[in-house]
């Protein structure tokens, strides 16, 4: 993770402001005898008893959202439909930008969100930012060109989204202008420019010549050469989730998702999710939420990939299975694609078993 430099301010009388790369990033500010913190992009707040705790705290949760450089902060007012917000407090984390709004007599940007579930049942969600403020973003490879240096498969940004050259071509008159054909939303639309003209591209045009193409299967040749690229594809897969977690080695396999251990078996599919020590949890806000409860969704999404998957319980929380003498607390995990086929309940207590013994229970 590359280290994340905040610098604090004292903005008045028991309240302070954090700066990040010269944005404002975290507030604290002291509210009878304890102290509130708040970072952008977060969603909720979090106290304590000294400034110096609510600061720690902040700049803990800022290295954790923007360290990796997967995140980043943009102004409100310059939001444009196709970008993706993050919020730890919604349910799943990122919504992508349908349209954004800005009404400079109330100095505030109204933004339509969307994501998958929502846009299935056909609608959008609103949200509601001031002009001046700035809101996690996932940052996006963007860089101005001239039209005439454009090319079939570009992905560049309009103010409504983005859209796909298909066509530059010159139009033939003594003004050197281009005609720009691009595909926006389904349509097929023609701009004619004049030569300097620049546009912001997402994608240069070699890199969307790399994309696999689409194959048909109207050929039984095409057919046949589609099934082993897929197999081998499978392979690779297999291969490489082998490397990850030795599968010919019998016992418990260890994941580091640092502060939480992931041991899992995937002999048999099963698994825990192992929190770190009671005693390192701190109290983020009045209604009980802690450290731990905001890291370990992202300790979740890291295990995503390696097809493990936290189990869900009767109360349609995760299923703990235990709480070690120390205070950590064990979930129940469980592998997508184990290598046993439908083990049997003999094997499947036999890995639990050992799981429990692997994290000391």
């Amino acid at each position: 993770m590359n280290p994340v430099n905040v610098t604090w301010h004292k903005d008045s009388a028991g309240s302070y402001y954090a700066t990040h790369d010269g944005k404002r990033i975290a507030t604290a500010r002291k509210d009878g005898n304890a102290w509130h913190g708040t970072v952008i992009g977060l969603g909720h707040g979090f106290t304590g008893r000294r400034l110096a705790d609510v600061k720690e705290l902040a700049h803990r949760h800022v290295e954790r959202i923007y360290g990796e450089g997967e995140w980043t902060l943009f102004p409100a007012r310059e939001l444009k439909p196709g970008m993706v917000l993050g919020c730890d407090t919604w349910k799943d984390g990122e919504r992508e930008v349908t349209s954004v709004s800005v009404d400079t007599d109330a100095q505030s940007v109204d933004v339509e969100l969307s994501l998958e579930s929502s846009r299935e049942l056909g609608f959008a969600l609103d949200h509601t930012y001031a002009v001046g403020e700035y809101v996690r973003v996932r940052p996006l490879e963007v860089e101005v060109v001239r039209a005439e240096h454009l090319a079939e498969g570009d992905a560049v940004w309009f103010y409504e989204g983005k859209g796909i050259v298909t066509a530059v071509e010159p139009v033939g008159n003594n003004l050197g202008q281009l005609r720009v054909t691009t595909l926006f939303k389904g349509e097929y639309g023609t701009l004619t420019v004049y030569p300097g003209s620049t546009f912001e591209r997402v994608r240069k045009a070699e890199e969307a010549e790399q994309a696999p193409q689409g194959r048909t299967l109207d050929d039984p040749a095409d057919a046949q050469a589609l099934a082993e690229c897929e197999a081998d594809q499978r392979d690779a897969v297999e291969a490489e989730t082998g490397e990850r977690f030795a599968p010919k080695a019998l016992g418990p396999q260890t994941v580091d998702l640092h502060p939480f251990t992931a041991v899992v078996d995937v002999i048999a599919g099963t698994g825990v999710l192992v929190s770190p020590p009671a005693v390192e949890d701190v109290t983020l806000s009045e209604g009980g939420a802690t450290l731990h409860d905001s890291l370990l969704a992202d300790a979740l999404r890291r295990l995503l990939p390696l097809g493990v998957e936290a189990l869900e319980g009767e109360d349609g929380g995760l299923s703990l299975e235990a709480v070690t003498p120390d205070g950590r607390k064990v979930f129940s995990l469980y592998v997508s694609a184990c290598i046993t086929t439908e083990p049997d309940f003999e094997e499947v207590a036999a890995s639990i078993e050992a799981l429990r013994q692997a994290v000391g229970l």
